[in-house]
């Protein structure tokens, strides 16, 4: 144990986004497909790799749920929840499809 040291550098946060940001990057996305996705990665805590890997049969839409059904190695996933403008914007691909 001595002989292991600790860096002394602390963690520096990542800048965040304001929400005028996330907003104009919102209202530039020029396909609707991309809006939802936006808005669940926004909203649903899940990470990149975990959304990607979603499909259609992973959202409930009335309870504004996602369901993976996939478990890794390191991790189970569960459900989360996503907000009611990224439902709005599902329907909305769903309608157009």
């Amino acid at each position: 144990m001595d002989a292991f040291e600790m860096p002394n550098k602390s963690a520096k946060p990542s800048e965040v986004p304001s929400k005028e940001d996330l907003q104009t990057f919102y209202d530039a996305l020029e396909h609707p497909k991309y809006k939802p996705a936006f808005l669940f990665a926004a909203t649903s805590g899940l990470r990149s790799s975990e959304l990607c890997q979603l499909t259609i049969d992973d959202i409930n839409g009335d309870k504004r749920m996602l369901v993976p059904e996939k478990e890794l190695s390191t991790k189970e996933m569960w459900l989360t929840f996503y907000h009611h403008e990224a439902k709005e914007a599902f329907e909305e691909v769903q309608m157009r499809a």
